[in-house]
């Protein structure tokens, strides 16, 4: 506190250009100030190195392909999510197709069992109504999933497309 204190008091006594730095020990440790902060205060010049426009402009143009490969291993991240998602599409839609193959698979061997008279007829009808309420229910979600694949590979064409343009755009 009471260096605190001193320290206040010689910024407000200080004559000190404004750019000036002063290195003191104080108590045992080195302190940095703009006003002599102790007696045996040193005064620090500082170096102040400004960069040519070349440097600004060398930076500038770093700069910038830093942000075209960052984008480009963006759009590398959303590509690869996105087959990703289509193949999880289409490995759901190949279990639907095995799911609906076993069922109807199963359904026929049951109508090979049908015997050959009324109740066997009514049966063989009903188990064809079976038949064709999975064919259904099977073409409904193979319709949603196709659909979602298509709109998956749609939007995968469009950041294909952005990261192609991306590489050939001109750097400047």
């Amino acid at each position: 506190m009471k260096t605190l204190a001193i320290a206040a008091a010689l910024l407000l006594t200080a004559s000190a250009p404004a750019h000036a730095v002063y290195k003191c020990v104080v108590n045992g440790k080195t302190v940095f100030s703009q006003t002599p902060c102790a007696e045996d205060a040193e005064q620090i010049e500082l170096k102040v190195v400004r960069p040519t426009d070349e440097q600004i402009a060398q930076q500038a143009q770093i700069g910038q392909r830093y942000d075209k490969m960052s984008t480009g291993y963006a759009l590398d991240r959303q590509i690869q999510t996105l087959e990703q998602k289509i193949g999880a599409r289409r490995a759901e839609l190949d279990r639907l197709r095995a799911t609906r193959d076993r069922q109807l698979s199963a359904l026929r061997r049951m109508k090979d069992h049908a015997n050959n008279n009324l109740a066997g007829a009514t049966w063989e009808g009903s188990l064809s109504d079976e038949m064709q309420a999975i064919n259904q229910k099977f073409d409904t979600d193979a319709r949603l999933l196709t659909d979602e694949i298509a709109a998956l590979n749609a939007e995968k064409s469009a950041l294909v497309i952005e990261k192609t343009k991306l590489k050939s755009a001109p750097e400047h």
